[in-house]
């Protein structure tokens, strides 16, 4: 009985060898357009990644590069509306040309307070007056040049 098993399971064998193989197309080679497609799952992330920023905030008015661009460090980016910060420059000019009109009269103030001193028509007190009032011009003088190079910076920016 062990033998007719055997032959059995040879003769299943041999069946199973003749079974069709994979269906296989045969094509004559020549030129052509080869087409892949590839479908996969998952997530894709950036090999770098940076952060960009800007010095100054406002409204954009022009966008100069678009998406998957190639940029470098310092190529600029966007534009921003110069609007607000040209407004801000004339108004620190403005008031720079005020303070300094202030600062001059302070100036002649002090002059006369001088020459009144030292003929002793006014009290020392007075004469000290004129000069705390001109050196606290004179630094509202320049804290507005500060303004107005800190303004005039934001505007080329």
């Amino acid at each position: 009985m062990g033998a007719v098993v055997l032959a059995l399971l040879l003769a299943f064998a041999g069946l199973r060898s003749r079974e069709r193989g994979p269906e296989v197309r045969v094509q004559v080679a020549g030129k052509g357009r080869v087409v892949q497609t590839v479908e996969a799952e998952g997530s894709l992330e950036a090999r770098e990644q940076v952060e960009v920023g800007s010095d100054v905030m406002g409204k954009i008015a022009e966008i100069r590069v678009s998406v998957g661009d190639t940029v470098r460090a310092g190529d600029t980016l966007c534009v921003i509306d110069p609007g607000v910060y040209r407004e801000q420059y004339r108004a620190a000019l403005a008031n720079l040309a005020a303070q300094e009109a202030r600062l001059r009269k302070a100036a002649e103030d002090l002059r006369r307070a001088r020459a009144l001193f030292e003929k002793g028509l006014i009290a020392k007190a007075q004469l000290e007056e004129a000069q705390a009032n001109y050196e606290a011009l004179k630094a509202q003088v320049e804290a507005t040049r500060a303004q107005l190079g800190q303004a005039s910076e934001n505007l080329r920016k």
